[in-house]
């Protein structure tokens, strides 16, 4: 039996869903700097998958969670790219915005693909239960990969840059890089969507939410063991910064 969360989003029409999936891109957002509001990525990876959730149900099930993935991509780079737009503006009676924000929605466009390929990956793994997590995460972990490396890459708004720099968990990073931390983090942010599966029992809807609370924890500690132990520089090892007034 459906819960009440994935009877609502089966309810919307596909152009509803596609505007929720783009509004769902912004809000991630959110969880890149200057804000670095993880719990607001995590949301936003988690209406992702109740969206892919319908997707899979569809006839057209490729085509659809294709489709999610773009228009979350358009909203996440749209929001996440706007300072392309100010590079118009240096010259603005020649440029400005006229040019800037179709310059920045074509790239966020293009960058889209990459999300809808990913969504598109995920939904060939999908299941009903908590797999479909880690097919969430392998696929985007995949595509964001490519992004990173295609046509000499574009590496912006990785999953791992949620984690504040130089904060514990992002000490990870040094074990298994920004790619490997990006799989850990949507493997972490997808798991609270299993509490909306009306169809499992309690344990096994609460269970994926508390590993990933106890991930979370340990790599908190041990991040902040790494922090401590990191050694002291040595005096005048500071770099210094001198100004000439000229």
């Amino acid at each position: 039996a459906q819960s009440r969360v994935q009877t609502w989003f089966c309810a919307r029409s596909p152009w509803q869903r596609r505007g929720i999936a783009t509004a769902a891109g912004a809000l991630a957002t959110l969880g890149h700097a200057p804000f670095q509001l993880t719990l607001q990525f995590v949301a936003a990876i988690v209406v992702l998958v109740w969206l892919l959730d319908v997707s899979a149900q569809k006839e057209r099930r490729l085509r659809s969670a294709f489709s999610m993935g773009w228009f979350f991509g358009l909203g996440h780079f749209t929001t996440g790219l706007y300072w392309v737009a100010a590079a118009f503006n240096v010259d603005s009676d020649a440029w400005g915005p006229i040019w800037g924000i179709p310059a920045t929605l074509a790239l966020a466009s293009g960058l889209a693909l990459f999300f809808g390929v990913g969504a598109l990956l995920a939904v060939l793994l999908w299941t009903n239960d908590v797999r479909r997590v880690a097919a969430l995460a392998l696929g985007l972990f995949v595509s964001e990969w490519l992004r990173g490396h295609v046509l000499t890459g574009f590496p912006w708004l990785l999953a791992a840059y949620v984690w504040t720099p130089g904060e514990p968990i992002s000490q990870l990073a040094s074990l298994i890089g920004s790619y490997g931390l990006t799989l850990l983090t949507l493997l972490i942010a997808a798991t609270p969507a299993t509490l909306a599966d009306g169809d499992q029992s309690s344990g096994r809807r609460f269970a994926p939410m508390l590993v990933a609370a106890l991930a979370v924890g340990m790599a908190w500690g041990w991040g902040a063991q790494h922090i401590a132990g990191a050694p002291a520089q040595p005096p005048g090892a500071e770099p210094i910064v001198r100004v000439a007034d000229s």
